[in-house]
């Protein structure tokens, strides 16, 4: 798995997360990168990836310029890995935590330009992911919901794109 776009565009990451990772696929990330980048440039100050699993996202947050990236996992050999990279990286602006993503929301008093969730598929109560956490968004930010073709969120996304087996609802806040 490689790193698509930025500075470290080229690079791969270490394959070493949990078994039941899904991770988002190098066609899914360019385009939905490039879709912000040419529409919401602002979003790359302060990111949230929830259920971060191998860390792509995160990744690809900070090879294209991200201020500062908080992950958040549940996993512990996820978290490990991500650590690691971070680590063997040297990367200053990535924070990494073991929490759970619904725990974590509930008790954040901090707010975001950019938050991506790719939670499992099969996560109790899915469809109301935006209702939570579009309140931690900035003005101007974007939330970005990576799931099945078949999900309908409980509200409607700004913008849908549809890459046959994952779909990304995108909300946007107003500035």
């Amino acid at each position: 798995m490689r790193i698509t776009g930025g500075e470290l565009a080229g690079r791969h990451i270490p394959t070493k997360f949990a078994s039941h990772v899904r991770p988002t696929t190098d066609r899914v990330r360019e385009s939905i990168f490039n879709l912000i980048a040419h529409n919401y440039p602002q979003a790359f100050g302060q990111v949230l990836d929830l259920y971060s699993g191998s860390g792509i996202i995160s990744l690809e947050s900070i090879s294209r310029g991200a201020e500062h990236i908080t992950s958040i996992d549940s996993d512990s050999k996820n978290i490990t890995n991500l650590k690691e990279i971070c680590s063997n990286w040297d990367i200053s602006n990535w924070t990494i935590h073991r929490n759970k993503t619904e725990r974590f929301i509930k008790n954040c008093n901090q707010s975001y330009d950019l938050i991506f969730a790719d939670p499992p598929y099969d996560l109790a109560g899915i469809n109301n992911l935006p209702e939570l956490i579009i309140p931690l968004l900035n003005p101007g930010g974007i939330f970005i919901f990576e799931h099945q073709p078949n999900l309908v969120p409980s509200m409607a996304a700004t913008q849908v794109k549809n890459y046959g087996s994952t779909v990304c609802s995108i909300f946007a806040t107003s500035p």
